[in-house]
C-alpha cells in the first residue's frame, strides 16, 4: 500500500514538474496545435476520458487546496520548501547525467548538492548556483532514454498524474527506486516512525508547495484550448523533445 502511494505521490510530482516547466515555455505558438501530422493514439479513447476525468479533479478538489495553502504560507517559506525539494532529488539528477554520459554536468550537481547540504542548510537555501556560480542541469532518465534514440512511444494520460507518454512512464518507475523519498521510511528504522508514512507525507508536502505556488499555473495554460487532450498531448511532446535535444 506504501509502494504504490508512494508510486503516486512522485507520478504527482512528475505533473507539478510538467505543469511548471510547460509555463516557462512559450505558448505563442500553439496557434498550430490541430496542424500536427497523425499522432499513433492508440488510446486515444481512454486518454480522452482520463484527460477529463484529471481536469475536473483539478478544479473540484487541487485548486481550492492549492489556493488555500498559498494563501496562508508566505513566499520565503515556499521557496525553502521548494530548495529543500530539488535539493533532495538531486540523485535523479545525478544518473540522469551520468546515463547520457555528461559527466561535467554530473560532477556539477554533485559540488552542488554538497554545498547546498551544508551552507545551504539542508538544501533550504540555493547558494550554489546563485554564490557559487554552479549551473544547473535538470535531467532525468526518461531524458536519458531519448538521448539514446528511444522513442516516446504511444500517449498515455495517467490517472490524476496527466499526460505522459510510453518512454516516461517507464522513466518514472526507474526514478521510483533512485529517489530518496522512496526509502524515507527506513531511514526512521529503530524508531517509533518506523513503517510510518513518512515517505508519502513528503511526497504529499512537495505537492502541496509546488502546486500551492502557483495554484492557477494549469488554469492559465489550458484555457484558451479548443480540445483539452491533443492540446495538452501535442504540449506535452514538444516540451520534452526539446528537453532532450538540449
Amino acid at each position: 500500500m506504501k509502494a504504490f502511494m508512494l508510486s503516486l505521490l512522485l507520478f504527482l510530482s512528475a505533473f507539478c514538474a510538467e505543469v511548471e516547466n510547460t509555463s516557462n515555455n512559450d505558448f505563442s505558438d500553439f496557434s498550430t496545435e490541430f496542424n500536427k501530422a497523425e499522432v499513433f493514439d492508440p488510446l486515444s479513447g481512454y486518454n480522452r476520458f482520463m484527460t477529463g476525468f484529471n481536469n475536473s479533479l483539478y478544479y473540484a478538489f487541487f485548486r481550492p487546496v492549492f489556493k488555500g495553502y498559498n494563501a496562508v504560507v508566505p513566499e520565503p517559506a515556499k521557496k525553502g520548501v521548494s530548495n529543500f525539494f530539488y535539493n533532495l532529488f538531486f540523485p535523479i539528477r545525478f544518473v540522469g547525467n551520468i546515463l547520457q554520459f555528461r559527466f561535467m554536468d554530473a560532477t556539477d550537481e554533485l559540488f552542488s548538492f554538497a554545498i547546498n547540504t551544508t551552507f545551504g542548510v539542508a538544501g533550504l537555501f540555493e547558494v550554489a548556483n546563485t554564490h557559487f556560480n554552479i549551473p544547473r542541469h535538470d535531467e532525468d532518465i526518461a531524458q536519458a532514454f531519448g538521448h539514446w534514440g528511444i522513442g516516446s512511444g504511444f500517449p498515455i494520460v495517467l490517472p490524476i498524474i496527466g499526460q505522459s507518454n510510453l518512454r516516461d512512464s517507464v522513466g518514472l518507475v526507474a526514478e521510483f527506486f533512485i529517489n530518496p523519498i522512496s526509502y524515507a521510511d527506513g531511514w526512521a528504522g529503530g524508531h517509533a516512525w518506523k513503517n510510518s508514512f513518512i515517505g508519502p507525507g513528503m511526497g504529499a508536502g512537495y505537492i502541496l508547495n509546488e502546486g500551492g505556488t502557483n495554484p492557477d499555473e494549469y488554469r492559465i495554460l489550458t484555457k484558451d484550448a479548443i480540445d483539452l487532450y491533443p492540446f495538452l498531448r501535442d504540449t506535452y511532446e514538444q516540451r520534452r523533445n526539446a528537453q532532450i535535444k538540449e
